[in-house]
Order: C-alpha cells, then structure tokens, then sequence
C-alpha cells in the first residue's frame, strides 16, 4: 500500500502525530471527522470531544461528521478492515482531490454494499485510496 496523505482539516499541530485515515498500520478502530474543507487525521473519541472540536475545526458554512473508520480500500482491493459498532447512521465511502477536500464515493445502509462501492471506485481510479466510515454522527458546523 503506497503512503498517501492529505493536508488534514483543522490546525497543524491537532492529530499531527496520528495515522492518516489511509494509513493501515494501526489496530484500533479509530474516528475521524470531515467537512466540506477537509478530512481530519484519525484518534480516539476523547480525540473528537465536543468542544475539542470547537477549538480546532474551523465552522462555517458546512457540515461536520464524525466517522468511525471501518475501511481502506485501494486499487480495487480491501487493504485494511477494522471492526466497529453495529448501530451506525449508515455507511460512506470516499476519498480526498489534491488538496485534501472530501469526495464521497455513495451513502449506504449496509457495510458490506459501501466497501462493495468503494471497490468498484478504486478499480477506476486506482492510484487514489478510499475510506469506507461509519457514521457516528453529523451536524451543522456552522
């Protein structure tokens, strides 16, 4: 898997130290938020507090979702799996463009059918990972 990263949302110096929502080296299932600026780096739910998030994701006009990563995909295969909890909003896949603002790929109920997506994504834009997210939760960020 090639190391692919992204300029993160939020200040530098928040989650700097922590793993890329491509990374597949960790083996915790981890969060990560986006809005239509960017995607964070991935970290705990301490990580992702209400007002940790005041204090680090610029708002305005847009949206802010809180995902727990349950997939990395790349060139039509499944790198990575992770487990996580059942009861979730439902399921996206997507990936970030150059300058590290989310592109979502499709919205499912279904895990399986969102990583069934994400696989069909990367095999035509195969040097482009995607993520496949479970929503926790989603909220104007403004």
């Amino acid at each position: 898997m090639p190391k692919i990263d992204h300029e993160p949302a939020g200040p530098a110096a928040w989650l700097r130290d922590h793993p890329s929502v491509f990374d597949t080296g960790h083996d915790e299932t981890l969060l990560f938020a986006e809005t239509g600026r960017g995607v964070t780096r991935c970290g705990t739910a301490d990580d992702f507090r209400q007002d940790v998030l005041f204090e680090n994701v610029p708002m305005g006009y847009t949206s802010l979702t809180l995902l727990e990563k349950r997939a990395v995909v790349m060139g039509g295969r499944v790198a990575r799996l992770w487990p996580g909890e059942r009861r979730t909003q439902g399921y996206v896949a997507g990936t970030v463009d150059a300058a590290g603002r989310p592109l979502g790929a499709g919205h499912d109920s279904i895990l399986w059918h969102s990583i069934h997506r994400a696989l069909r994504w990367s095999a035509i834009v195969p040097d482009r990972p995607f993520t496949v997210g479970a929503v926790r939760s989603s909220q104007a960020w403004h």
